[in-house]
């Protein structure tokens, strides 16, 4: 293969438009063209031909227009759109913008290749262009996202030098751009091709490096026996090292943090690898607010190496950049006899003493309540102090107090509120830490609510607007607008409001917004002056007209010299898992439950302005949701869904001239779980009468409650009869137990005499069975008058058969004359194989992960997994050890791990399970997390199952969301969740089924992928305290078809059911 052009592929214009040569296409006639309007019948007709080249499907039976092509474009701004051509027909695509999540970085967007065209240079060709337009903007570094599974392309990334971001689901940045234009780099690449002479690992996934501790990248070049090795920290995102054939120079902060108010240290090393002596200088950059030493000069020897530490300290409120950012470094160039190498060192700056609330901060007005401030040391030593505590307004108690923190030690402090005046106030409480060489300070809002009151205020950068039933805080940088229901539910993760068109990417998401508080709203007023549209300022405003309900106010003012025609697009971004829509369509009230990739899509399938009768909109779940109205004729709105910004909206455009301020129409938010609340709403904005609802009625004076909520019988078990009285008159009677067949429960009556409110009866009692079925107990209570009857769900799970365990050390299989099921240590803890009657229901890659769908590395089978913030986490990093394992009657096997190199914080102990019984059909999976820590850890885990029959991923999936769904093969990917947590998995003439179970809470995902069938997905959010334990269970039953529907009483397993079981 030819050698790609250096220092980057070059754009040359010829004959209009610009067009560039992939010489790796072996001399064809493919080039790349500046996509323009008119090719937008070029781009919907690859868009249509590359369906099959993505997981989830482009076209979903539903080929796109160019007119749809022509408005995605115009909506989104791009530093370039490159159009790849095989003579008259379109075979790639890629767009460049500015990304929006990191102000130094370009984005490549929709890089596309026509299936039937990949593998012959193309999508090279396109990445080279987008690289080479990276550079002459001048950004030192551009990103993208894939998925883990996308394994052609990945190796293709990897050798245009893209790295794999450690715990990242598939982002990748590449810094090229930073390196093919850094001085001390030039000499190596005016005689040397970059692409040829970078050496990968193609075998590695994430990129995973560090240098003395700091996490890094690693980009190596060799051409000859000339060599280039670049480091990139990853936190500062610049060069901390470099080594060529004459010298090694390297820059680093240790741990990468520097404690505030407290002097830190600086290193370099610098290695001389040339024949001579070198002078050696290093100068510390003048920066704001960081004030390095300046180390002497001195002379190397050759082949001497040096490391020289200086000092370094932060001014007194020097400000971090955003968390997704560039962190702040110490920036130096090592002067060598005339040769200068820039390094950065980056670091994060930390209190001595990280303070900050427990839980919420509101107090009742008047009244009291205790409030918890956690403290962290975070100065790397053990520290004594005195906390001292002030506010104004209200009263606390304690105001001094002396503590002693051990390195990395936590400590809460209870602080007593009492506030005696009826009003809505925040109160800023001073918390200061002083110690022999520490200090630390900072200001926390005690929020001071009387019933029905809301108040504004500030809280650091962002601003608050906070009410008895929600709190809603705009940030400061990008004006992201979140919105929490009571208790801390976050319902709108994220309120976008942007100019345009072109909407996308927007410079409101990178710069600060300013603004002022209004007390007489309360109200949030935050303004924005645009870059690109000089002299424009954007305004929101967020007033608090109710406990839940908010108005929003946009408006645009124009301050410069010309007209602007300006529209403005609100997303918002849902945060509830699960949601359901809740739509008022002109034949009434429709509701649909979001599933990625299949409703709503990406392209408009769902056309709000046609189908809505009434002016609103509802998104919720069982834990809580939000609503939207407004005014104007549904007809009249460009009003959008997709699976994550829900719902989007494009006002219509106005004519801003000088000097002019316009105002769009307003809006409601509410915050609630029912839509009906929304309705009323919008009822009385508009002037009419809502219809009447039904009432809910209760049934029914008597309660029963059971424990375990589901009897295992395995083969027996002790439960627990309780029956409540909800009047006051007394109830008297008898109760007796209705067995099913096969089922002996002892006793099977006792009497019942003079229940009464708040005096309830309790019973203990016995069952025993045989032969696997899922079936229910009735307790009946035969009063004077009626019968009432309540059914206990239980499950029999023994059948013919002997448990056995045997194999090597690290791979166990258990059988129970049923089915038999393995399990590995050195296979992220999965459950390999589970055959019954000489089939295989598991796909799984042991021994050696692989690549599955979307998923690399892929571990398969049944697989536990458990994350604190990236999706899918690093479990199966850990080394896991195997025994066997039990609980209660059921025996299997046990594997567990101390936490040391996962996602989860160190040390946090992970046990996993699998467990069965005896010719019984059913294998449980158990996720055990102990936290051994001294802070609270919140995630999610639960277990993946991936399903199939003999290695064939050929299931379909049956189960309820809203209404009974059957998932067969189509040419996109689906993911929905699953009513009742349960689902039927089975192969088309498979002999058995599969019903997979998530024990509540826990909720169970169905995804189907394309070409690969349907899987499950268990998983459940965990808020972990130190010392605490969480115990996550999910079931398979392996059954004849007929019967798999009945285990969906599994759903009540817990762990207190198998505790319950008897042996006899």
């Amino acid at each position: 293969m030819d050698a790609t052009p250096r220092p980057a592929v070059r754009v040359s214009h010829v004959r209009r438009p610009y067009v560039l040569i992939d010489r790796a296409n072996r001399g064809g006639s493919m080039r790349i063209i500046e996509w323009r309007p008119r090719h937008a019948k070029l781009l919907a007709a690859l868009w249509n031909a590359s369906d099959a080249g993505w997981p989830g499907g482009l076209v979903h039976l539903r080929p796109k227009t160019a007119a749809e092509a022509l408005d995605w474009e115009r909506r989104t701004d791009s530093l370039g759109r490159f159009l790849a051509m095989e003579g008259r027909r379109p075979v790639g695509y890629a767009r460049l913008f500015e990304w929006w999540g990191s102000p130094d970085a370009t984005y490549v967007q929709w890089l596309n290749v026509d299936p039937r065209y990949q593998g012959r240079g193309v999508g090279k060709a396109l990445l080279l262009a987008a690289m080479e337009r990276t550079i002459a903007r001048g950004f030192p570094r551009v990103d993208l996202h894939t998925w883990p599974g996308n394994e052609k392309a990945m190796r293709l990334y990897k050798r245009t030098g893209y790295m794999w971001v450690p715990g990242s689901h598939a982002y990748l940045q590449n810094y090229l751009p930073l390196l093919l234009t850094y001085e001390p780099a030039r000499g190596f690449f005016s005689k040397h091709d970059w692409y040829a002479s970078l050496r990968r690992d193609l075998k590695r996934d994430h990129d995973e490096d560090s240098l003395h501790g700091i996490d890094a990248f690693v980009y190596r070049f060799r051409a000859g026996r000339d060599r280039l090795e670049v480091v990139i920290d990853r936190g500062a995102r610049g060069v901390m090292a470099f080594e060529d054939r004459a010298v090694r120079v390297e820059a680093w902060v240790p741990e990468g943090r520097i404690i505030e108010g407290c002097p830190a240290e600086v290193h370099w090393v610098v290695w001389n690898r040339g024949r001579g002596s070198i002078r050696v200088r290093i100068e510390p950059a003048r920066q704001r607010g960081i004030r390095a030493e300046r180390p002497r000069p001195f002379v190397l020897s050759p082949g001497r190496k040096r490391e020289i530490v200086g000092t370094v300290q932060l001014a007194r409120g020097f400000e971090d950049t955003p968390s997704e950012w560039a962190s702040p470094a110490v920036e130096s160039g090592i002067h060598l006899d005339g040769r200068i190498i820039r390094l950065r060192a980056g670091f994060r700056p930390r209190p001595a003493v990280a303070i900050e609330w427990e839980e919420a901060s509101s107090v009742p007005a008047p009244g009291s309540k205790d409030l918890a401030i956690r403290l962290r040391n975070q100065s790397g030593r053990a520290i004594r102090g005195i906390v001292t505590l002030a506010a104004r307004g209200v009263g606390i108690k304690p105001t001094r107090v002396r503590v002693r923190l051990g390195k990395g030690g936590v400590r809460r402090l209870f602080l007593h509120v009492q506030d005696s005046r009826p009003e809505a106030k925040s109160v800023p409480l001073r918390v200061r830490v002083a110690g022999r060489g520490v200090h630390a300070e900072k200001e926390l809002t005690i929020v001071c609510l009387p019933p029905a009151g809301a108040v504004a205020y500030r809280q650091e950068k962002d601003a608050c607007l906070h009410t008895g039933a929600m709190r809603l805080v705009s940030a400061g940088i990008g004006g992201r607008t979140s919105v929490e229901a009571a208790g801390g539910l976050e319902v709108l993760r994220g309120i976008h409001i942007a100019p345009g068109p072109p909407y996308w990417p927007s410079d409101t998401e990178r710069h600060r917004w300013e603004g002022e508080l209004d007390p007489a709203g309360p109200a949030i007023v935050r303004r924005f002056a645009s870059r690109r549209r000089p002299g424009l300022q954007l305004e929101q405003r967020w007033r608090a007209a109710s406990d839940r309900l908010l108005e929003l106010q946009c408006a645009v003012e124009n301050h410069g010299k010309e007209t602007w025609t300006v529209g403005l697009t609100l997303e918002f971004e849902k945060a509830l898992d699960h949601a359901v829509v809740t739509i008022p369509t002109r034949r009434g009230p429709a509701r649909e439950a979001i599933m990625e990739t299949e409703w709503p899509d990406v392209r408009q399938d769902v056309p709000l302005p046609r189908l809505l009768g009434e002016s609103w909109i509802h998104v919720g779940n069982k834990s809580g949701g939000y609503g939207l109205v407004w005014r104007r004729r549904p007809s009249r709105l460009d009003l959008r869904l997709s699976p994550w910004a829900t719902p989007e909206w494009f006002t219509p455009r106005l004519d801003v001239r000088p000097g002019e301020r316009r105002e769009f129409e307003s809006m409601w938010l509410l915050v609630t779980r029912d839509w009906r609340d929304v309705r009323d709403v919008w009822s009385e904005a508009i002037g009419r009468k809502p219809g009447a609802e039904p009432e809910t009625v209760r049934a029914g004076a008597l309660g029963l409650e059971a424990g375990p909520g589901l009897v295992l019988a395995s083969p027996g078990a002790s439960a627990k009869a309780v029956l409540s009285n909800l009047r006051m008159r007394p109830a008297h009677g008898t109760v007796r137990l209705d067995s099913p067949p096969g089922v002996h429960a002892a006793p099977r009556q006792w009497s019942v005499r003079g229940l009464r409110l708040g005096n309830d009866c309790s019973r203990s009692f016995h069952v025993r069975a045989k032969g696997p079925q899922a079936t229910s107990l009735a307790v009946v209570f035969d009063e004077m008058r009626s019968t009432h009857r309540f059914e206990v769900p239980m499950v029999v799970s023994d059948g013919p058969g002997q448990i056995r365990i045997s194999g090597p050390r690290q791979q166990r299989a258990v059988a129970n004359g049923l089915l038999t099921a393995i399990a590995s240590a050195t296979h992220g803890a999965a459950l390999t194989s589970i055959r019954v009657l000489g089939h295989e229901y598991l796909i799984s890659s042991y021994p050696k992960p692989g690549s599955f769908g979307w998923f690399r590395p892929f571990y398969g089978g049944v697989a536990p997994f458990a994350y604190a913030e990236d999706w899918p986490g690093s479990l199966y990093k850990e080394r896991f050890r195997i025994a066997e394992g039990s609980r209660g009657t059921w025996r299997g096997h046990r594997l567990w791990t101390r936490t040391s190199m996962g996602d989860l914080p160190k040390g946090t102990d992970v046990d996993v399970e699998y467990l069965t019984r005896p010719g019984s059909p059913i294998l449980v999976a158990a996720l055990t997390l102990r936290n051994r820590g001294r802070t609270r850890i919140e995630g999610t885990a639960g277990f993946w199952a991936f399903l199939g029959l003999d290695g064939r991923p050929s299931f379909e999936v049956e189960f309820e969301r809203l209404r009974p769904r059957h998932w067969k093969p189509v040419p996109w990917t689906g993911w929905s969740s699953a009513d009742h947590g349960f689902a039927i998995f089975r192969a088309p003439k498979a002999p058995r089924s599969v019903a997979v179970s998530a024990a509540s809470p826990a909720e169970l995902e169905v995804f189907e992928l394309r070409g690969a069938g349907a899987h499950g997905y268990v998983a459940e959010e965990f808020k972990l305290e130190p010392r605490k334990v969480k115990t996550i269970l999910a079931t398979l039953v392996i059954v004849p078809p007929a019967n798999a529907s009945a285990y969906k009483v599994l759903r009540g397993l817990t762990p207190v059911s198998f505790e319950a079981t008897r042996s006899r």
